[in-house]
């Protein structure tokens, strides 16, 4: 048996909230004049997958409330580090036969992790086109390119449809300052992962197949 307090917060391992045990505190008051700020760091660690974390729970006086006649609350503000990932990346990614898309996606993942949907959003249009370089070569523009997976079969007209408002979101996010909610850029990055699996990672896993079939 532990000793140790158990509070509940998000684990990244488990994608969920689950009960951690708080392995390590610490506290520092900071007074000025009427006001203070009351900062904790905890460590802590999930009780099912033992995943570590460190937390860090800030709370300002002026957010502090009466709840009765004798009672009082505040609105704690809590980060945690590693951020929260609300979103996987996906099980074939170390199957990508390219660094370079490697790279992008990992960055893509990093941002969804503090929210930056402009980057994640911007970075699935390059996604896109690191795709048409890697299967139809280098055409001098995107537009030539998309319509060269188009010509070759690797696209057809009915994803060409469901892809328009992705790409139009790459473009919107780049020029015109708009960002997606979480649910929009989740249809975003299904609709682009999608793709590379379709395009890039099954000819690879059934290539190998068929050499251990032989």
């Amino acid at each position: 048996m532990t000793d140790d307090k158990i509070e509940k917060f998000y684990c990244n391992a488990c994608k969920g909230e689950t009960n951690h045990f708080v392995r390590g505190f610490y506290e520092k008051l900071i007074v000025e004049n009427d006001f203070w700020l009351d900062n904790n760091l905890l460590i802590i660690e999930c009780c099912g997958c033992e995943n570590l974390a460190l937390v860090k729970k800030t709370l300002f006086s002026e957010d502090v409330y009466q709840v009765g006649e004798n009672e009082r609350q505040g609105d704690w503000d809590t980060s945690i580090y590693p951020p929260v990932s609300y979103r996987t990346i996906p099980a074939w990614f170390d199957d990508l036969p390219d660094p370079t898309l490697q790279e992008i996606l990992k960055e893509i993942y990093k941002s969804l992790q503090t929210e930056s949907h402009y980057l994640a959003t911007f970075g699935s249009r390059t996604l896109i086109d690191r795709l048409i370089v890697l299967t139809v070569g280098d055409k001098g523009n995107f537009f030539r390119g998309k319509q060269a997976l188009i010509d070759e079969g690797k696209l057809s007209e009915h994803e060409h449809e469901i892809l328009k408002p992705v790409l139009e979101a790459g473009h919107a996010a780049a020029h015109r300052a708009w960002a997606p909610s979480k649910e929009m850029l989740t249809t975003i990055l299904d609709t682009v992962e999608s793709l590379i699996h379709r395009l890039l990672v099954l000819p690879k896993l059934t290539e190998e197949l068929d050499e251990v079939l032989r």
